[in-house]
């Protein structure tokens, strides 16, 4: 899977959680409102994104009005201030090992390096810069690896998950216009206690061997647990179905990836609300899953 867009550096972990980067300013927010919304397709003519982007726009993007191009006429709009775009980049993060936050100190050596493909909503600008775009918001998608000719590694999939970050996008759109100075981390804090009122639809592969069954995740969560398929989770968003939580997790699965985080997020299945975000680094005791830990955190 090859990219056409620059690399985005971002400077703190916790920016590769969810809309962490709404850099945006108050004017500029007011002038995606009312624009119009280009969607780029990716280059990547088999791309999860393309194949449902069209679907899910018409279903739940209803922030302004929207125009779906290829990346030739993105090339040529963006330097128009008035346009918004939707887009798929790659993000890249960087520490030190011995800092989770040093990313800006280049003093190290003993650097991590990790990609992601994500989806970002920016404004266009003059310069025709993508770095330059005023961003509106961005959310990783999945870890971007970048395949050789023996790999034998697909895109990891989200498309089932995309219409529930479609809604997100909107939710913390409107949240941040009714807020400009909002915090997207205590945004979702103050939502943790709502979490109990929801049931949690979970993948098996989002589970550790030791918690396939509700019966045995209730021994440490007491309150409502589903173990479903992408199908079931995609017709619940469709359905904009009340009180279901569904994960977006971030994880490198079968990629051969060393050193990286998994990034859980519940999202409200009606409305796209963030209700829980964490992370950590994946090792033989914390594989790329949704832990015992998360459900002992949200079940306080």
């Amino acid at each position: 899977m090859k990219k056409i867009f620059v690399f985005l550096l971002l400077s703190l972990i916790s920016s590769i959680g969810w809309g962490q980067t709404m850099n945006a300013k108050p004017a500029d927010m007011s002038r995606f409102l009312s624009s119009k919304c280009y969607v780029v397709l990716d280059v990547d003519p088999f791309s999860e994104f393309n194949a449902v982007i069209d679907d899910y726009m018409k279903q739940f993007w209803k922030l302004t009005s929207y125009e779906i191009i290829d990346a030739k006429k993105f090339a040529n709009l963006r330097t128009h201030p008035e346009h918004s775009f939707m887009f798929i980049s790659l993000a890249e993060i960087t520490q030190s090992k011995t800092s989770l936050f040093a990313t800006k100190t280049l003093l190290f050596k003993n650097k991590m390096s990790s990609q992601f493909t994500v989806l970002n909503v920016s404004m266009g600008d003059k310069s025709g810069n993508i770095q330059k775009m005023p961003e509106i918001i961005c959310i990783p998608l999945a870890y971007y690896y970048e395949e050789n000719d023996d790999d034998d590694f697909e895109e990891p999939e989200y498309a089932h998950r995309l219409g529930a970050i479609l809604k997100s996008i909107s939710f913390l759109v409107n949240e941040k216009m009714s807020n400009p100075n909002l915090n997207i981390e205590k945004v979702m804090d103050s939502y943790n206690s709502e979490i109990k009122n929801y049931e949690l639809w979970f993948l098996s592969s989002d589970l550790p061997g030791n918690l396939q069954s509700s019966e045995a995740i209730s021994k440490i969560y007491p309150y409502k647990v589903r173990i479903v398929t992408q199908e079931e989770i995609e017709n619940a968003i469709k359905s904009n179905l009340k009180n279901i939580a569904i994960l977006h997790k971030i994880g490198p699965e079968e990629y051969p990836l060393k050193d990286v985080y998994c990034f859980k997020t519940l999202i409200s299945c009606e409305d796209g609300k963030p209700l829980y975000f964490d992370y950590h680094m994946i090792s033989k005791s914390k594989p790329d899953v949704f832990l015992m830990d998360d459900f002992k955190k949200i079940g306080k």
